[in-house]
């Protein structure tokens, strides 16, 4: 299930020539369950604070995977099966 997929190209102005960047629009992919209980972990996880390389503020971001392995138990368990059955589908077809 494609979740309602769609891709498109997005210009990256930093750049004058180029095709852009390729956007995965994927609303949906995630189903409601798996979103719920994602939120509901969240209160517990910890987020990177590290300094953003582009302006300096905090990241305030989660690494989940790193290398093609999930790094986190909580939401390995929770997102495998998105990752693995729409996900990856997805961007194996994607024209990258």
């Amino acid at each position: 299930d494609s979740g309602g997929a769609s891709w498109t190209r997005v210009p990256k102005l930093w750049q004058k020539m180029g095709e852009g960047a390729v956007l995965l629009r994927a609303h949906g992919i995630v189903p409601p369950e798996v979103r719920e209980a994602v939120w509901a972990l969240i209160p517990r996880l910890s987020f990177d604070r590290d300094a953003d390389s582009v302006d300096g503020a905090p990241t305030f971001e989660l690494r989940w995977a790193r290398e093609g392995r999930f790094t986190h138990d909580g939401l390995a368990a929770l997102l495998a099966e998105t990752v693995e059955e729409r996900l990856l589908p997805l961007l194996r077809r994607s024209p990258l």
